[in-house]
C-alpha cells in the first residue's frame, strides 16, 4: 500500500510542470491544443523557444528540467544497482535481504560486499533473508518457488519451532528464540541458581525453553526458574515439564505478591513488551537486586540513579544479525552429527554431498534436535576452557567424556520433553513411537543400556571434530 502511494505521488510530481505549463500556454495564452503540449514538453529538455508570457509558463520551464533531472538521477541508480547486484551474485555467496527496511538495512551494512538488497522484484542470489511478516515472507516462498528450488532460505517467523516446515532449505527464525540462545551463552546459570522471569510472553517462552537446554552443568545441579505472567497455555501445550529435574514453577499471584522469593533471586529477567513500568516498581520493591532488562530504549534519564543496577540486554539488535541468523557453524556441526549416524547405522558415505542428502531426508523435529545438541557444544566448549580441560576427545579422561556425555543425554531427553515426548515402549518393539511421541531412551543416564551410552559418546565426539 505505501510503496503504491510512493509512486503515484512521484508521478503526480512528473505530471506537474506539465499541468502548470498547459495551463499558461493553452489556457491563457490561447495557443492551439497541439503547439501547447509541443512547447510543454520541450521544457523537460531546456528546449523552450520564446519568452514566457505569464507566471505559470514561468514556472513550468524552471521546474520541468529538475524533474528531467530526477528522472536521470533514478534512471542511473536503478541501472546502477542492477548492475551491482549482478556482480554480486557473479561473485558467489550473495544474500538477497527482503522486507523490513530498517532490519534490512542493519542487515545489509554488516554483509557488506554479499548483500544484495531486495525491494520489489526477485533478484538472483545464493541465500535469501526474509524479514516481512508471516503472509510476505510465505507469499515470496510461494510465488518464487521454482526459482528458489537450490537456494536456502532463512525466513523470519512467529511459530514457536521450525518442526512446522518439510523443507531442509527453508530455515526459519525467530528473533527472540535467537535473543534466548545469545543470553544464556552470555550469562549461564550456576549449578545453584534462582532465575526469576517476569511479564511471561513469546521472549520468555525462548528465555525458558533454551535456559533448560544450555543451561546443563551437572547431573545433580538444581536449577530453578519462577515465572511469572500468563503461563496457563504454555504449562497446558507442555505437559512433561515435571520430567526436567531442575525446578520450573508458574507464579499465578502478581510478582509483587511474592517478594520474598524476589529477595532470594540470583538473576532476575525483565523481558515482557511493557517493562518501563515493571523495572521501576521492582526497583523500588527489591532494593539491592540487579536486574536484566531486556530491552535498551529502557536505559532512560528516569532510570539514571539505578543505572548500577540495571544489566540491558538489546535483544532486537543482538538476534538480527547475519551472523546468527546465518550461523554456518552451528548448522555444519548438525549435520555432522547426522552424517555421522547415517554412516554408522545406515552404511552411508563419510563425503559432503552425502552430507547434504541425509540433511535433506531429515524431517523437521529431528533436524531441530541436532540443531539443538550443535548449540549446547557452545556451552561444553565454554565449561572445558574454564576447568582447563583440553578439548580433544582423543587427549580426554574417560571420566570426563563419560560426564559429557551424560549431560548430553540429559539435554536430549530435555529437548524431547520440551516437544512433548515422554516415556514408553513402543509396540513395535523399535524405540520410538512417532506418532505417540515415546521413546523408551527418555530414562536416567544410568538406566541406558552401553549400546545407548555409546551414541551419547559418539555424539559428543562428532561435535569436538566439528571445530570449536
Amino acid at each position: 500500500m505505501n510503496t503504491k502511494k510512493q509512486k503515484t505521488g512521484k508521478f503526480i510530481l512528473y505530471l506537474l510542470p506539465f499541468i502548470i505549463g498547459m495551463y499558461g500556454i493553452w489556457i491563457i495564452d490561447h495557443a492551439r491544443f497541439t503547439d501547447a503540449v509541443y512547447d510543454t514538453l520541450h521544457m523537460y529538455a531546456l528546449s523552450f523557444g520564446g519568452e514566457p508570457d505569464n507566471i505559470f509558463i514561468e514556472i513550468a520551464r524552471w521546474t520541468a528540467p529538475l524533474v528531467t533531472a530526477s528522472w536521470i538521477i533514478t534512471c542511473f541508480s536503478i541501472l546502477r544497482n542492477w548492475w551491482h547486484n549482478r556482480i554480486v551474485y557473479l561473485m558467489g555467496n550473495s544474500i538477497a535481504v527482503y522486507y523490513g527496511a530498517e532490519e534490512r538495512t542493519n542487515i545489509l551494512s554488516k554483509l557488506e560486499k554479499k548483500g544484495i538488497s531486495g525491494e520489489n522484484k526477485f533478484l538472483p542470489a545464493k541465500s535469501y533473508i526474509l524479514l516481512g511478516s508471516e503472509n510476505e515472507n510465505y507469499a515470496f516462498v510461494e510465488k518464487n518457488k521454482d526459482r528458489l528450488s537450490g537456494h536456502n532460505i532463512y525466513l523470519k517467523s512467529s511459530m514457536a519451532r521450525t518442526q512446522t516446515l518439510g523443507t531442509a532449505r527453508i530455515k526459519t527464525f525467530s528473533p527472540e528464540e535467537n535473543a534466548a540462545r545469545i543470553f544464556w551463552k552470555k550469562n549461564r546459570a550456576g549449578e545453584r541458581q534462582k532465575i526469576i522471569l517476569t511479564d511471561f510472553g513469546k521472549l520468555g517462552e525462548e528465555l525458558l525453553y533454551w535456559g533448560l537446554q544450555d543451561n546443563i552443568y551437572s547431573p545433580d545441579q538444581m536449577i530453578e526458574y519462577h515465572i511469572f505472567g500468563s503461563g496457563e497455555k504454555y504449562t497446558a501445550t507442555h505437559p512433561y515439564l515435571s520430567e526436567i529435574s531442575d525446578r520450573i514453577e508458574f507464579h499465578p499471584e502478581p510478582w509483587y505478591k511474592a517478594l520474598a522469593l524476589f529477595d532470594s533471586a540470583d538473576r532476575i529477567l525483565v523481558c515482557g513488551e511493557q517493562t518501563r513500568e515493571t523495572v521501576r516498581e521492582l526497583l523500588f520493591a527489591v532494593p539491592g537486586k540487579t536486574l536484566d532488562v531486556f530491552d535498551k530504549a529502557y536505559s532512560g534519564s528516569d532510570f539514571f540513579e539505578a543505572k548500577g543496577r540495571l544489566r540491558y540486554f538489546d535483544w532486537k539488535k543482538e538476534s538480527m544479525t547475519p551472523a546468527i541468523i546465518l550461523d554456518e557453524l552451528l548448522l555444519a556441526r548438525a549435520k555432522s552429527i547426522n552424517l555421522r549416524y547415517a554412516v554408522l547405522y545406515s552404511g552411508a558415505k563419510n563425503t559432503d554431498e552425502e552430507k547434504e542428502r541425509q540433511w535433506e531426508k531429515l524431517d523437521a523435529f529431528t533436524r531441530y534436535s541436532n540443531i539443538s545438541a550443535a548449540d549446547y557444544h557452545e556451552i561444553r566448549l565454554q565449561m572445558l576452557k574454564e576447568q582447563g580441560i583440553s578439548d580433544d576427545p582423543q587427549k580426554m579422561q574417560p571420566e570426563v567424556l563419560e560426564k559429557l556425555a551424560e549431560l548430553e543425554h540429559i539435554r536430549w531427553c530435555r529437548y524431547h520433553y520440551l516437544n512433548n515426548w515422554h516415556y514408553g515402549i513402543p509396540e513395535n518393539g523399535k524405540a520410538k513411537d512417532r506418532e505417540k511421541r515415546i521413546h523408551s531412551d527418555l530414562v536416567p543416564y544410568k538406566d541406558l543400556t552401553g549400546e545407548e551410552k555409546e551414541k551419547d559418546r559418539e555424539n559428543v565426539r562428532i561435535l569436538f571434530s566439528a571445530g570449536s
